[in-house]
């Protein structure tokens, strides 16, 4: 991998010049194109910083459409917070659009980021909005070129603004890379993005990319966005719902906490087409992060969904959420405001779990004397299941099919991928020790090997440092339409063929949304599964667990049991009535009481009604 390096007497020299003295909006800028007026480089300005700054803040009277370009490999380092005007949106964008996870030239995407000057390092918070902002093009970091990181990058400085990111890289944060600084009513679209090492202190809570905090966020839109290696909670609800989430084509790497943080009160919501790997798997007990999760002590699941209705001191049900919320997105009284108005479609999602990482709950349970660690690597817990389940009562909570069909297969992830796996495991037993006593720091995933004493940590890796295309066949064509799961950015070819069918799907999936329908993949029919099929455990053989996947033709009472060779019931999967659907399920190798059985054969055996199948499976040691 080639990487970026910097001239050190360069940044050195832009840290002693530190604010520049030009007055003179042209003296920052190299040249026109349009309304574009494109930026010099630190170089081109003999080292000073804050070029971008200096010539937002002299811009008088700008064209409507003014965006300063920033070149291809070029640095544009700050000592102080871009604070945009609140007169006027601002667009930042590097003038090559290659995408950051194909990208290949020498030269790399330019960088804005901190700088240290007189002592101080700025290196967090770096872009206060004031109006909408779009940064496209880019590496985007907040950290600095001494080493250190900052909270966040963006934040808000006033309600309603709109925040869109295409095609950027960021990397480093202590944070999320974006918050709301509980400003009701932003709207963050992210498209075509790359966000990578998400950590940077000892909070299991920190190391995402966006924190809602608390007000309702209007949208958030992430479509064909990668994510990788993350410590904290990803995308954080909280208890405020947001009027539209829509999660599309994304795949996420080695993220620790939660995806989607939230206390199940969402609606408007649709997850659709994403690749899940080794993610949601920091483990539960039960009032961890009450604050910020479930409320009924439940360990989360990729989806988390509650009822709106809780009972108050005086014994009245009330609306758990925001009355606000619902006047201002729901035609009605707030009293009417009910089970059929909550709309959330899941549906045609891959999700894979390294076996190893079963170890993250076992082993902190053999250090507690008291508490119970719960797994998260589950698609929804026990409520959120059964609300999805109860159409009479919820008839627009939608699950349609997980793509469940073991090890993706990524192309090239080089060697770094078990010691990343390795760091994902020790991270989240360490984080879930009490708030900040932590000592271990999530690994990053940098072809240097030690990011942390790197001279040039500001700049990431380039190209990046993975190619997370694959081959396993079930996730290449597990999509709506046919289309690869997961950021379709690692598959160009098809990545060009659903830009052209992207508003059909985009209506396609509202529609499924709004009705509480499920949506065919190509070649398959809309409505439910035709058979009832019981499949072949993978992986067989298997230490320590497999996954048992069976689909149902219709609403059926199920039992799934495993037996060993003599025709004793060693465990029971599942046992209670199931809608017709793709299900999986994961054995762990324990009994009943949750001890380890011993290496052999086993017989998985299936109960749909009156109808039975079952299959061997081999337990390896």
């Amino acid at each position: 991998m080639k990487k970026l390096l910097i001239p050190l007497v360069l940044i050195a020299f832009g840290m002693m010049t530190g604010v520049a003295n030009a007055q003179v909006f042209e003296d920052y800028i190299s040249s026109f194109s349009g309304d574009t007026a494109i930026v010099k480089t630190m170089t081109e300005m003999q080292g000073e910083t804050d070029a971008i700054i200096n010539a937002i803040e002299l811009d008088e009277n700008p064209p409507e459409g003014r965006v300063y370009g920033l070149k291809r490999g070029g640095f544009y380092f700050i000592t102080r917070q871009l604070v945009s005007p609140s007169d006027r949106p601002i667009t930042l964008a590097g003038m090559d659009d290659t995408p950051m996870a194909t990208g290949e030239d020498d030269a790399g995407p330019p960088i804005f980021c901190g700088t240290t000057s007189g002592g101080t390092a700025q290196n967090g918070d770096m872009i206060q909005y004031n109006n909408d902002v779009t940064l496209k093009n880019a590496i985007y970091m907040p950290a600095a070129t001494d080493g250190s990181q900052g909270w966040t990058f963006l934040v808000s400085g006033s309600a309603g603004n709109t925040v869109t990111l295409e095609n950027v890289l960021m990397e480093h944060t202590n944070w999320v890379f974006m918050q709301s600084n509980s400003h009701a009513g932003s709207k963050l679209y992210i498209d075509d993005s790359y966000f990578v090492n998400m950590s940077g202190v000892a909070t299991r809570r920190n190391g995402g990319v966006y924190d809602n905090v608390s007000n309702n966020t209007h949208t958030v839109n992430v479509e064909n966005s990668t994510h990788v290696m993350a410590a904290g909670m990803m995308y954080k609800f909280r208890g405020f719902p947001i009027n539209q989430a829509f999660f599309n084509h994304n795949t996420f790497v080695n993220c620790s906490g939660q995806l989607f943080t939230t206390m199940g009160y969402q609606s408007n919501w649709t997850v659709t087409n994403n690749l899940f790997v080794n993610s949601n798997v920091q483990a539960y007990h039960p009032g961890l992060d009450y604050g910020e999760t479930d409320q009924d002590y439940l360990p989360m699941g990729i989806i988390n969904v509650d009822t709106l209705r809780t009972v108050n001191d005086a014994g009245n049900e009330v609306l758990a959420i925001d009355s606000a919320w619902v006047q201002n997105n729901f035609e009605g009284d707030v009293a009417d405001f009910g089970p059929d108005d909550r709309h959330v479609l899941v549906h045609l999602n891959g999700v894979y779990w390294d076996a190893r990482l079963d170890q993250i709950a076992d082993d902190l349970n053999a250090s507690q004397d008291t508490t119970t660690f719960h797994s998260q690597m589950i698609t929804m817990n026990s409520r959120t299941q059964a609300l999805f389940d109860d159409d009479a009562t919820y008839p627009y909570l939608t699950e349609g099919t997980w793509v469940m069909e073991g090890d993706p297969q990524f192309t090239e992830t080089n060697e770094l991928m078990g010691t990343m796996v390795d760091s994902l495991i020790k991270w989240s037993i360490e984080s879930a020790t009490p708030e900040d006593q932590a000592t271990y720091i999530m690994t990053k995933w940098r072809s240097d090997g030690n990011p942390a004493n790197s001279d040039n940590y500001h700049t990431p890796d380039w190209p990046v440092n993975a190619d997370l295309s694959y081959s396993n066949a079930a996730y290449l064509s597990g999509g709506l339409n046919g289309y690869p799961l997961g950021d379709l950015n690692w598959f160009p070819d098809e990545k060009a063929n659903w830009v052209a069918d992207s508003a059909a799907e985009h209506q396609t999936l509202a529609a499924a949304l709004e009705n509480g329908e499920i949506v065919a993949v190509e070649g398959e029919q809309p409505a439910t599964p035709v058979e009832f099929t019981l499949k072949q455990n993978y992986p067989n053989p298997f230490n320590p667990t497999t996954e048992i996947q069976f689909v149902l033709p219709k609403k059926s009472d199920v039992v799934l049991e495993v037996y060993d060779l003599l025709g004793n019931k060693v465990k029971t999967l599942v046992n209670k009535t199931l809608a017709a659907n793709q299900y999986s399920y994961t054995w762990n190798a324990t009994n009943e009481l949750g001890k380890k059985v011993g290496a052999g054969m086993y017989i998985y055996r299936l109960k749909v009604g009156d109808q039975i199948q079952s299959k061997k499976m081999t337990l390896i040691k």
